[in-house]
């Protein structure tokens, strides 16, 4: 698969990465550094938000991880010091943290997705500008935002389309271009997500602060625009949504 091209300006500060002691941690650092991103990783129990302030980071990442939001050592105290401050993005239980952050709350999911793609509806926005809707997405997780719970700061970016989820095919594996690519002719003029009762929300963006979260895992191989997804995020400058 070819390289991406580096995102002008990801270089310039500090983008710090918390590692919830997940076993794609590195996955999603790797896809950050081949986008030009100078990326430091700590764990979520080895550095404290004195030292994170200290490093003036320009962009905060908070990783997928086993448990639940509150078992992601200092992820949700980051959030809630860099939020407004710098652009913050949180993959998985990244996600899950924002939504508790914030005042929501993360509950059983219904159904454990443990590598399992589904359709992805999202809003054409935030990380999925100028991405099709729907497109294909791997996801790893049997907690999920509450929607009846979710606060108005917060607003429902994507959301998995229901009762169809599968596993990826077995030859994805040996060629991960085949999922990554995108379809020359996959639509983009798509409209807003209209959710169902029964559809799991995906990702979230917060209406005035520059935080952003997804459900899935962009970097998977089985999930379609995950560089660009991360593109998009090392694009933001500032702590709240550029006009």
């Amino acid at each position: 698969m070819e390289a991406p091209a580096p995102v002008p300006g990801a270089d310039k500060g500090i983008t710090v990465f918390i590692d919830n002691f997940d076993s794609f941690t590195y996955n999603v650092v790797q896809y950050f550094q081949q986008l030009g991103a100078n990326v430091r990783v700590f764990r979520n129990d080895a550095v404290t938000i004195e030292e994170l302030d200290a490093l003036a980071p320009a962009r905060l990442v908070v990783s997928p991880g086993p448990g639940a939001p509150a078992d992601a050592g200092i992820s949700m105290d980051a959030i809630r010091h860099f939020a407004g401050k710098i652009p913050v993005l949180g993959v998985c239980l990244g996600h899950q943290a924002i939504v508790e952050v914030f005042g929501g709350r993360v509950v059983g999911a219904g159904e454990i997705m443990h590598g399992k793609q589904s359709h992805i509806h999202h809003a054409d926005e935030g990380v999925f500008e100028g991405l099709p809707s729907p497109l294909m997405a791997c996801r790893y997780h049997s907690l999920a935002a509450d929607p009846a719970t979710l606060p108005s700061c917060l607003r429902v970016t994507c959301f998995s389309e229901r009762g169809q989820a599968e596993s990826p095919p077995v030859e994805a594996a040996g060629d991960p271009a085949c999922m990554t690519r995108l379809p020359a002719d996959a639509p983009k003029d798509v409209p807003a997500p209209t959710r169902h009762d029964d559809d799991v929300i995906q990702g979230v963006r917060h209406e005035e602060l520059s935080v952003e979260g997804v459900q899935f895992h962009p970097e998977s191989i089985a999930t379609q625009g995950g560089h660009a997804m991360f593109a998009a995020f090392l694009r933001r400058t500032s702590g709240k949504w550029e006009s």
